[in-house]
């Protein structure tokens, strides 16, 4: 079965909607998860797959995504570089440290990573766009840790630089 990059996003796009629906044990038990390769031994993890026999066929890239889930809220246009620029995490250093990681402490990191986000922004979850956030965990690599540092900078540069709205102060004449 030939899988197009629409089916698996539209497929992505209803996870979250599928996670809040498992018994709080199922959710528990996915966010203890310290990293993706525990997921194997989760009911949920498959209760998740199963709805979507595409996904199914995508198993070792559905553990990368499904292992953020329960940290992830939807808000739609942030990047995930963006929410921990947002989130206040400084200079980039520990995305440095995902971007030198191999697979599967890279994926130990950014998860780190997300937690550092969501402690310093008070909350229980991190806002990120999920459809874009799922994209880079499916498609997990190079160019997803570089992806991840461009948005980073590029949120930190663009609210840092960004040009203050100042009153007209010249006097008419």
């Amino acid at each position: 079965m030939v899988q197009s990059n629409e089916d698996i996003k539209k497929a992505l796009h209803g996870l979250p909607q599928v996670f809040e629906s498992l018994s709080s044990g199922q959710k528990s038990k996915l966010r203890r998860a310290r990293r993706p390769e525990e997921l194997e031994s989760i009911s949920g993890f498959y209760v998740l797959l199963s709805n979507h026999p595409i996904l199914q066929n995508s198993f070792w890239k559905m553990k990368n995504v499904v292992f953020f889930i329960p940290w992830i809220e939807h808000t739609e246009g942030i990047s995930l570089g963006g929410s921990f620029s947002r989130a206040g995490i400084e200079e980039g250093l520990r995305i440095y440290q995902v971007m030198r990681s191999s697979y599967p402490n890279d994926l130990f990191y950014l998860m780190r990573l997300t937690k550092m986000a969501i402690s310093k922004g008070n909350t229980k979850k991190l806002k990120v766009d999920w459809q874009k956030m799922s994209n880079i965990l499916f498609y997990w690599g190079d160019d997803s840790k570089r992806r991840i540092l461009r948005e980073f900078f590029e949120e930190e540069h663009f609210t840092k630089n960004k040009p203050e709205e100042k009153e007209n102060i010249h006097d008419d004449e």
